[in-house]
C-alpha cells in the first residue's frame, strides 16, 4: 500500500539541482557548498528566484565518482517496487556493488559503496523560498535530508560477521513526495550508465530530464558547468570538457541528445551551449511535397540561423538547397565549426564560403548532391 505524502508542495528533483559533484582525482574536495538557483510561480504567479544550497556530509564530503552509481542503483530498486514506500530495500552491499558489474569484488568496493551511502545519508539541502504555503500565506524556507536514515544489517555465522538481506535507506518526507511528484529519470538501463563517465551520467541524467519539456536546451557554458557540475575555472577548459562530454554521449547513441553548438551573445562574451533533443528537420530532396511543405516554417528559421553566422543573405537560395537536402544535425554541426573559427580569428576568408566547404565536405560523406 502506498504511503501518502502531500506532494503538492515538492517540486524539486535531484538532476535540476548540483548535488552531483561526485568527481575523481580530488576534483571538488574542497568545495564546501553548491549553490542553484531557479525560478518558482509566486503567490500571484510572479516569478520568484528560490535558492539551493547543498552541503556536504561532514566526514565524507559530496562523494567519489562511485557515489552518483550508487545513488542510481537505488533509484532503480525503488522504481522496481513503483517507488511504494519511503524505504528503499537493497538487501546487502553486495547487491549494490554487483549492480554495478563488478566481477571480482574487493574489499575495497565494500568500504566504497559503504562510503557512498554514509554521504548521500549526510548531504543536508537548504532552500530558500522553497515554495508559496497558501494556507500559512508565506513562503517556505526548508532544510532537509534526502534520506533520513540508514539500517544495515548484519548477521554473525562462526567467528563472522556477514551480510543480511534485510538493509534499506529511508528517504526524507520531503524527498519522498517530490519523487511520487516527479518521476525520476529511468529512460536508459543500468548498463548503459555504468558505461558513461562520471560527467557524463551528470550530464544523460540532467539532459533527460530538461528534454521532456524541451526539444532545445540554451544556457552559458559557466551556468551550465556549475549545475553539472565543472570543476575548470577557465572557460576554454569549460568548453573543451563540456565539447567532449557532449561528443561522447552522442557517438554512444544516447537518444535523448542529437546535436549541439556553441554560440556567443550578440554582444559578444558571454558564450552558450545549445543542445538539440532531435532534428527538427529530417526531409530530404526526394521526399514527397506535403512533407516538405508541412515543415517550410521550420526550414525557413534554421536558413536564418545559417544567415545569421554568415552574414551572406545574398545566399538565401543556396542555404535553402541546403536545409531541403541534409538533417540539421548536420547543418548545425557544420554552424558550430565556423563559429569555432571565426571566434579563434582563424578565418581566411568569408563566412559563407567556409560554411559552404564544411557543409559540402559533409554532404560528400554522405553521398548527397548540393
Amino acid at each position: 500500500m502506498a504511503i501518502s505524502v502531500a506532494t503538492s508542495r515538492y517540486d524539486f528533483n535531484l538532476v535540476e539541482f548540483p548535488i552531483f559533484v561526485f568527481a575523481k582525482k580530488g576534483e571538488g574536495r574542497h568545495t564546501t557548498e553548491i549553490i542553484y538557483k531557479d525560478t518558482i510561480s509566486g503567490k500571484h504567479g510572479e516569478p520568484i528566484e528560490r535558492t539551493w544550497t547543498v552541503f556536504p556530509d561532514p566526514k565524507y564530503g559530496f562523494g567519489t565518482e562511485t557515489t552518483l552509481s550508487t545513488l542510481y542503483n537505488l533509484f532503480q530498486i525503488w522504481n522496481s517496487s513503483g517507488f511504494a514506500d519511503k524505504k528503499i530495500y537493497f538487501g546487502t552491499l553486495y547487491n549494490l556493488i554487483k549492480m554495478r558489474g563488478i566481477e571480482q569484488i574487493g574489499k575495497e568496493d565494500y568500504q566504497r559503496v559503504l562510503r557512498d551511502l554514509y554521504c548521500l545519508q549526510g548531504i543536508n539541502i537548504d532552500t530558500k523560498n522553497a515554495f508559496w504555503d497558501n494556507e500559512k500565506k508565506a513562503y517556505v524556507d526548508m532544510r532537509l535530508h534526502l534520506f533520513n536514515s540508514l539500517y544495515l544489517y548484519r548477521s554473525v555465522k562462526g567467528k563472522h560477521k556477514h551480510d543480511s538481506p534485510h538493509s534499506y535507506i529511508v528517504a526524507s518526507d520531503e524527498f519522498y513526495g517530490s519523487v511520487q511528484k516527479n518521476t525520476f529519470i529511468l529512460d536508459f538501463g543500468k548498463d548503459f550508465f555504468h558505461s558513461l563517465t562520471p560527467v557524463e551520467q551528470r550530464l544523460a541524467l540532467y539532459l533527460s530530464k530538461i528534454f521532456r519539456s524541451q526539444t532545445i536546451h540554451r544556457k552559458s557554458i559557466t551556468e551550465f558547468a556549475r549545475q553539472i557540475p565543472l570543476y575548470q575555472k577557465e572557460v576554454r577548459n569549460i568548453k573543451q570538457t563540456l565539447k567532449k562530454t557532449v561528443e561522447s554521449l552522442i557517438a554512444k547513441n544516447f537518444k535523448p541528445l542529437c546535436s549541439y553548438y556553441f554560440e556567443k551573445s550578440n554582444r559578444g562574451g558571454t558564450e552558450y551551449i545549445v543542445l538539440i533533443s532531435r532534428p527538427h528537420i529530417v526531409p530530404k530532396v526526394n521526399e514527397n511535397t506535403s512533407t516538405v511543405k508541412s515543415n517550410e516554417l521550420a526550414l525557413n528559421l534554421l536558413v536564418s540561423d545559417i544567415i545569421d553566422v554568415c552574414g551572406d543573405e545574398y545566399s538565401r537560395g543556396y542555404y535553402t538547397k541546403v536545409v531541403r537536402s541534409l538533417d540539421e544535425q548536420t547543418i548545425r554541426k557544420a554552424l558550430s565549426e565556423v563559429k569555432e573559427i571565426r571566434d579563434t580569428g582563424r578565418i581566411l576568408k568569408n563566412k559563407g564560403a567556409l560554411f559552404t566547404s564544411i557543409i559540402k565536405k559533409y554532404a560528400g560523406q554522405q553521398e548527397t548532391l548540393l
